[in-house]
């Protein structure tokens, strides 16, 4: 299906409304968002070129962003294939292995809180070029006169922040591919969590200003990836191959992924001047006799704070919708790696499986969870804001009485989780975590695409950032959680 060309939508508070608060959703329309409030170059990634300029390259680059996710997915989703061969190999608990989500937790929020400060770092340029540089200008290291001279371009912020993160995951690659040890693979997932919420935190805004099926088909791509990888690696350790050489061949499509990203997303000539103007406007203000001019009200300095909340970040964290799809996030992410995470592991000690094979359920559930997400990102455009929340409502346990059919859908994540407990089939929980996966996968981009829609346009992308690492500390925190039970009680007897 062809992607429909990118639209805004832009909402307007009532004057008598104060204090950020946000009301009600209507029954069929996103709340209003916070009236807009310019906070740092990370809120103009976007949204400050006109959208001729936003048209430039859109389907090359989705298509790069889309296989950066893949290539996410690709390194995510193994995880449940390799931890029984990380755990024989170096001697680690279930708990202790679960501290290995712990490290992609504290990688989250590294990222989550220096993303806006790597952005604004790398959008920095010298007024008196005329074309952007790989090399950002710093004011740190600038002469005093011509500090002034410095502007920043949302569009080089965004070619060096994705140059910068998609190096940085590709030492993932690296270090597990070493096999230096537990704990060299801990700081890995460190390291590649950190480099998934600086690159996932810029593309997300990138999708959510261009066609509205943008983040379903992210995602999708993010869970394909997520099929593939356990096939691979499950059929190159059936042959005999080392399973760290799944991670050293992973770096020629690191090194793709970075190929893509850079040649897509350099600034073309009309991204760069429509910075540059702005840029020139914001350095030079009218004078205060003078009326202001309109284009200079709308970019007033987009480097700078301008609010009397702070940075981007602590003006995000005042918002209460923030909180609360956080909380939902932390919750369904936990519930989602705690399902796929120790799957295979639980097939081997509990259901007797064959060690060659039990790999490949995990790649079930990652197919589920694409086409849950695939289906999604096609039918995104033609449902309404209520709709939309009645799909997140129907896919997980909890429902407020909609119609038969999602009391229908409501219930089958919680039937196959309790069969896979009670049924002694391996063909049966195979199957029944396919279907969890089918219908856990449209949850997470339906909560960016509601986010997207709620939310002030200039917190978007720290909120997305907020809104996955809540996901990621959910990750770790429950599945460090449901590890610690077969730590008292052990994996065989914990199931009937």
């Amino acid at each position: 299906m062809p992607l429909k060309s990118p639209s805004r939508r832009h909402f307007d508070f009532p004057a008598s409304y104060h204090a950020y608060g946000l009301r009600t959703p209507s029954s069929s329309a996103p709340p209003t968002a916070v009236p807009s409030r310019k906070a740092s170059v990370a809120t103009l990634i976007g949204e400050t070129t006109p959208d001729h300029s936003k048209m430039e390259r859109l389907k090359w680059r989705l298509a790069s962003g889309f296989f950066a996710y893949f290539l996410c997915g690709w390194g995510d989703a193994v995880t449940g294939t390799v931890l029984p061969h990380f755990m024989a190999e170096f001697q680690v608990s279930y708990t202790l292995s679960s501290l290995l989500y712990a490290g992609s937790t504290t990688g989250y929020l590294f990222g989550t809180f220096l993303v806006e400060l790597i952005i604004n770092y790398l959008s920095q340029f010298n007024l008196t070029k005329t074309c952007w540089s790989w090399f950002p200008a710093s004011i740190l290291f600038s002469r005093k006169h011509t500090q002034k001279k410095l502007g920043f371009s949302p569009s080089q912020g965004r070619l060096l922040t994705l140059l910068f993160s998609s190096t940085v995951h590709a030492m993932f690659f690296v270090m597990m591919g070493s096999r230096s040890g537990y704990w060299v693979l801990f700081f890995g997932y460190v390291v590649a969590a950190f480099a998934r919420s600086i690159l996932t935190a810029s593309l997300n805004a990138y999708f959510a200003s261009g066609p509205q099926q943008s983040l379903g088909y992210a995602y999708g791509l993010w869970s394909l990836g997520g099929v593939a990888s356990p096939l691979v690696c499950q059929g190159l350790i059936s042959k005999g191959v080392p399973w760290n050489h799944f991670y050293l061949g992973s770096l020629v499509l690191s090194a793709m992924n970075t190929t893509f990203l850079v040649l897509t997303f350099m600034p073309t000539e009309a991204e760069f001047l429509c910075d540059r103007e702005t840029a020139i406007l914001a350095s030079n203000p009218p004078s205060s006799g003078n009326t202001t001019p309109t284009r200079y009200a709308e970019h007033k300095n987009p480097t700078k704070v301008t609010t009397k909340d702070g940075t981007t970040l602590r003006l995000a964290l005042t918002l209460s919708y923030l909180w609360a799809i956080s909380v939902f996030s932390l919750l369904y992410c936990g519930c989602e790696t705690a399902t796929q995470a120790f799957m295979v592991s639980y097939l081997r000690g509990t259901r007797k499986a064959n060690p060659k094979t039990a790999g490949y359920v995990t790649s079930g559930f990652w197919g589920g969870i694409t086409v849950g997400r695939l289906i999604w990102g096609h039918y995104t455009p033609k449902l309404t804001y209520t709709q939309r929340k009645w799909v997140i409502e129907g896919c997980m346990f909890f429902t407020v009485a909609k119609p038969p059919s999602d009391l229908f859908a409501a219930v089958i994540g919680l039937i196959m989780q309790i069969l896979i407990w009670t049924v002694n089939s391996n063909a049966q929980n195979a199957f029944a975590t396919c279907v969890i996966g089918l219908v856990f996968g449209p949850i997470f981009p339906a909560i960016l695409t509601l986010a997207n829609d709620i939310l002030p346009s200039e917190v978007r992308m720290v909120s997305m950032a907020l809104i996955s690492a809540a996901a990621s500390f959910g990750a770790g925190a429950i599945t460090f959680l449901w590890a610690l039970f077969p730590s008292k009680v052990p994996l065989r007897k914990s199931a009937a």
